[in-house]
């Protein structure tokens, strides 16, 4: 996979005590993010496989600008907190399971099928074809397989902090039997203050004016991804 080369941004942000009433408010600023891609027609997909979301930055390193193996598309690596990426994989499968039709399979049953492809093809990262390579041995129509290239905690606490959080993901549909993405969905945001960006008032409000975990920000980011995600 491509490096896009190390970029190195930090700017620390200042504490602050915030109101709803106050001008100087916190807010989301969402502007680094995409709208998540339509849905494609999933027709013949039963079961998919969830496989454990990829900790970026540890296999590339942080401040380094890297491209998805499914998309192609760029992200900048940064700080992943321990868990983070079991974190996300559970919350793909509770959505599969909980909010559409599809049959998902946790990653566990497939392990050994993984470290055989990966062994096959001497890569420590799984490419789009080794994707559906391992859902086509586990004999299930669709594969999500999803990546983490930041997820860092704030600094500080909900309504001063010294760090915001940030987190940077994204997570794609597979079907096995074409090698073909039917979905794709990323997420990339820092949290930052009202005074930085005054266009996006209604997060403000829905997020009671504070300054969030990283959880609760991967969280809602992969809710507004997954509203295009199809279902049966």
């Amino acid at each position: 996979m491509p490096v896009l080369g190390k970029r190195g941004r930090k700017r620390p942000v200042a504490a602050a005590c915030v109101a709803l009433t106050a001008a100087a408010v916190l807010l989301w600023a969402g502007c680094a993010s995409t709208p998540p891609a339509p849905a494609a027609n999933a027709e013949g997909i039963k079961t998919v496989l969830v496989l454990p979301f990829v900790d970026m930055a540890e296999l590339y390193g942080l401040d380094e600008g890297v491209r998805s193996p499914i998309s192609g598309q760029a992200f900048e690596t940064g700080p992943v907190e321990e868990g983070a990426c079991l974190y996300m994989t559970q919350q793909m499968f509770t959505f599969l399971e909980e909010k559409t039709g599809f049959t998902p399979i946790p990653f566990e049953d497939a392990e050994g099928v993984l470290e055989e492809v990966m062994s096959a093809h001497n890569s420590i990262i799984l490419s789009r074809q080794m994707v559906c390579e391992v859902g086509r041995r586990m004999g299930v129509d669709g594969v999500a397989a999803g990546h983490v290239y930041r997820f860092r905690n704030r600094v500080g606490k909900a309504f001063s902090v010294d760090t915001p959080a940030s987190v940077a993901f994204d997570v794609h549909l597979l079907q096995v039997s074409q090698q073909k993405i039917l979905w794709s969905g990323r997420y990339d945001e820092t949290q930052k203050a009202l005074s930085e960006n005054l266009f996006d008032f209604s997060k403000f409000v829905k997020r009671g004016g504070a300054w969030v975990t990283a959880e609760k920000l991967a969280a809602g980011g992969l809710d507004k991804a997954l509203e295009t995600f199809p279902k049966q």
